[in-house]
């Protein structure tokens, strides 16, 4: 009998969390999404159907704001399963809206419960689901639970708020792994880059927004990352025999692609980190052309870039 794994990925309507729920269930594995409305959840659902790898994705209604929901949903799966899980992928936020309607205003001048929208669901509830599933993997001696982060943990992206709740993402990644280790289950905080999401997508056109203004950024997100690719990395760390010497740490998509010879539609993705991209992206296709595709930057050095990008951006403000 083969060995049927069992996967929650929150905020799986739409976005990255659809693509890693898609890929997962075309793996075979049975795939319960969660979201605040049943009709989108169910079409992801629909987009699967019963297909041959056995995989199935279930949806179930749940605000991630509400602790009773969301311990209902773990009970639930802890039911159907005898108390067997083995990925869960921290994907669930509520703050795009909010990114779009303020992303003008400095953070003083945001709305007073700009905290609470940020950070409640996009990492309370985070922990909050990381501890529910880890009493259950914990039993098992086996799991392997991911945090969705960011770049936007290096450097300003957005407003403040963005990088303080993925920048904690990463560290809960980190922490959470120490105390994980001894029952063999792993915890990394994995960076997708320059996703083409419909909010991604769509925030980029809007001429007002501060979001995507940068040629820096306009050309990374045209050369972004689908979120099915996204969903293959999740797919190959699920299955990866090595998973516990990553425990802990934080990974890029690209790394795994790196590591796979994982393409995105034929090509490979984008990376911040590497040079020749970087190139690209500023403008200096011709220097670009003669940099290895192998040469990458330290992350400190990433963070002083994205720290002149955003001195960039306030001397343009203020001229």
């Amino acid at each position: 009998m083969v060995y049927q794994r069992i996967c929650i990925v929150t905020g799986g309507s739409r976005g990255i969390g659809r693509g890693i729920a898609l890929e997962l269930a075309k793996h075979g594995f049975t795939v319960y999404i969660t979201g605040r409305n049943m009709e989108t959840l169910q079409a992801v659902a629909n987009e699967v159907g019963g297909n041959e790898s056995g995989g199935r994705i279930h949806p179930i209604e749940c605000d991630h704001a509400n602790d009773e929901q969301v311990d209902k949903m773990f009970e639930t799966i802890k039911h159907n399963h005898q108390g067997r899980l083995d990925l869960l992928v921290n994907n669930a936020s509520s703050s795009s809206q909010f990114i779009t309607n303020n992303s003008e205003l400095s953070f003083w001048d945001q709305p007073d419960d700009s905290w609470e929208v940020f950070n409640n669901v996009g990492l309370r509830n985070n922990f909050r689901c990381t501890v529910l599933a880890s009493r259950l993997m914990i039993k098992k001696r086996k799991g392997l639970i991911i945090n969705i982060s960011s770049v936007g943990s290096l450097g300003y992206m957005l407003t403040p708020l963005y990088g303080i709740g993925k920048n904690a993402l990463d560290r809960m990644a980190r922490d959470c792994a120490v105390d994980l280790k001894k029952y063999n289950v792993a915890f990394i905080s994995l960076w997708p880059f320059a996703v083409k999401t419909e909010y991604a997508v769509n925030a980029a056109v809007k001429s007002n927004s501060r979001i995507h203004t940068s040629k820096e950024a306009l050309y990374f997100l045209e050369h972004g990352e689908s979120v099915e690719f996204v969903g293959k990395v999740v797919v190959f760390l699920l299955e990866d025999k090595m998973i516990m010497s990553k425990t802990g740490k934080t990974i890029l998509t690209a790394d795994v692609a790196r590591e796979h010879a994982l393409l995105d539609d034929g090509k490979r993705p984008v990376d911040f980190f590497c040079l020749k991209d970087l190139m690209n992206a500023s403008g200096f296709h011709l220097t670009a052309m003669l940099i290895p595709e192998f040469i990458r930057l330290p992350r400190w050095m990433v963070e002083m870039i994205l720290y002149a990008m955003t001195q960039e951006k306030n001397e343009s403000t203020f001229a």
